[in-house]
């Protein structure tokens, strides 16, 4: 009654707020969306009704990791999360829902900055008011009156992106953290059983996957089955222990997006920019790593499903695939002291280096078999490769201005596809032509001054060499011709003799 209402209202206004740790919203319209309804006011068009709206919220989450201490437990690792929450829109023709996560923060309690505080670990960056992740999932139905003005003839659509993050790998911390996992979690072998009760599942699945796949050529040529587009905007590592600092790693502007048609699969992938800075204060050499163009690399894929079968067989101007793959160029200056001291910071974490090693061997293999399939079934990828190789700088010690020069050079890749005549096969072995180019490779010495301008000496001329590659694709069952076969040209390389300035370095 309202006596109970006056007595909770002095308690509101002593908080000042009353905190909620979880809310949900959750409204359902039961109007018959099929027909337009009519107000006195104005006309609602059934694609405009909202047939179910849910807003969804965590306002935040705090794990903390504890370990035992004598009587009572001490804090080692704590994460925190701000504003976890979704919302979700039904209508006649389609559904958005939007997840968000604002901030995310985590740190050491066993270890302090430089002012004291504890340790942060992972802390997204507090630049914009924008969330740390962004996601919207959007599903139209084809037969709406809007899916190809506003979905631009997408049936799902997924826009992902990431604001900025920064993480510190300190490395006590980092080893603390993991003997926690250890000890909190052993790692235990899977038994013989196991593995193969899990192996059985999978094989239905992959048959499952490929009958969907091939049911979903049904759709038209002009709609997409899927688009998903995603933006890295920065994201910034910063290398150290408890003694010194090591390296700060900048990385900014990757996107990244995939689209599916029935007859066509789209992926691509950028990065802009990356920087590893040596932050050692004697060093006179900053930028370990930089980029000298616009963009570190671009890659294109572009794949055909069944652009081969039947009479496209014999046309080589039908491929499977199309792949372009751009690298700009990257500079290196390799100090040696640097290079070792990360060295020795990835050499601490041996459990971690024997699972990557055992996972790399497995993902060989894999890749391996995936390879020996594509080969029986003489997939054509049609490649378009240029790569502006490395150039690598060598100074004489880390506080030295004198320094080797090493060019790679240009890289670049381009193949071509061939029939060789049968007669008494259906189906006649198909031939990869790809020639490697590699020009101006050279070699040089020079100063390196930041107030003066860098003027090289030639140490070897530039080297140009080219490699042909020709690939029996029907290698499995065509053994007349080889199944690989490689011949390379080589030009006269030519030093130059540059006197007693040799001596300098």
């Amino acid at each position: 009654g309202t006596e109970d209402l006056d007595k909770v209202k002095p308690r509101v206004q002593e908080t000042g707020e009353i905190k909620e740790p979880l809310e949900i919203s959750i409204s359902q319209d039961v109007h018959d969306s099929k027909n337009t309804l009519t107000t006195g006011v104005e006309e609602i068009r059934s694609v405009d009704i909202i047939n179910m709206l849910l807003n969804f919220e965590i306002k935040e989450v705090v794990v903390t990791l504890m370990k035992k201490s004598e009587k009572k437990g001490r804090p080692l690792h704590e994460l925190n999360v701000l504003q976890l929450g979704m919302e979700a829109k039904v209508k006649t023709y389609d559904m958005t829902a939007k997840a968000y996560l604002k901030k995310i923060s985590m740190q050491c309690f066993d270890f302090t900055d430089s002012k004291g505080e504890p340790l942060h670990i992972i802390n997204s960056s507090n630049v914009t008011d924008e969330p740390l992740l962004k996601m919207l999932l959007t599903k139209a139905d084809s037969d709406g009156p809007e899916f190809k003005t506003i979905h631009d003839s997408t049936k799902q659509r997924l826009k992902v992106s990431f604001a900025s993050l920064d993480l510190v790998l300190h490395l006590e911390a980092l080893l603390s953290f993991m003997d926690f996992l250890s000890s909190a979690a052993p790692f235990s072998e899977p038994s013989s059983s196991e593995k193969e009760s899990e192996l059985k599942p999978l094989v239905g699945e992959s048959r499952s996957i490929a009958v969907k796949a091939v049911s979903s050529n049904i759709s038209q040529k002009d709609v997409f089955d899927l688009k998903i587009t995603a933006e890295l905007n920065a994201f910034n590592v910063f290398v150290c222990d408890q003694k010194c600092n090591i390296a700060d790693i900048k990385i900014h502007g990757m996107d990244a997006s995939i689209s599916v048609k029935p007859k066509q699969t789209d992926v691509f992938a950028r990065l802009k920019d990356i920087i590893v800075m040596n932050v050692d204060l004697q060093s006179i050499h900053k930028k370990a790593v930089s980029i000298l163009g616009d963009e570190v690399f671009r890659f294109q894929l572009t794949l055909y499903p069944d652009a081969t079968e039947g009479e496209a067989y014999a046309d080589m101007s039908k491929v499977d695939g199309k792949l372009s793959f751009k690298v700009g160029c990257i500079q290196i200056v390799y100090v040696h002291k640097f290079f070792m001291s990360l060295l020795n910071f990835l050499n601490n974490f041996q459990t971690a280096k024997e699972a990557l090693s055992t996972a790399t061997v497995q993902a060989a293999e894999r890749a391996a078999s995936s390879m020996k399939d594509l080969a029986q079934k003489s997939f054509r990828l049609l490649m378009d490769i240029n790569l502006k190789a490395p150039v690598i700088i060598i100074p004489q010690s880390s506080v030295s201005p004198n320094a080797v020069i090493a060019d790679l050079g240009l890289i670049r890749v381009e193949n071509k596809f061939s029939l060789v005549p049968m007669e008494h096969y259906s189906l006649p072995p198909v031939i990869d032509k790809m020639n490697i180019e590699l020009t101006q490779l050279k070699l040089s010495r020079t100063i390196l001054q930041a107030s003066l301008p860098q003027n090289d000496i030639e140490i070897l001329k530039p080297v140009n060499m080219l490699l042909s590659i020709q690939r029996n694709l029907a290698a499995a069952w065509y053994v007349q011709i080889p199944g690989m076969e490689i011949k390379g040209k080589l030009k006269p390389m030519q030093n130059k003799k540059i006197g007693q300035t040799q001596s300098s370095l």
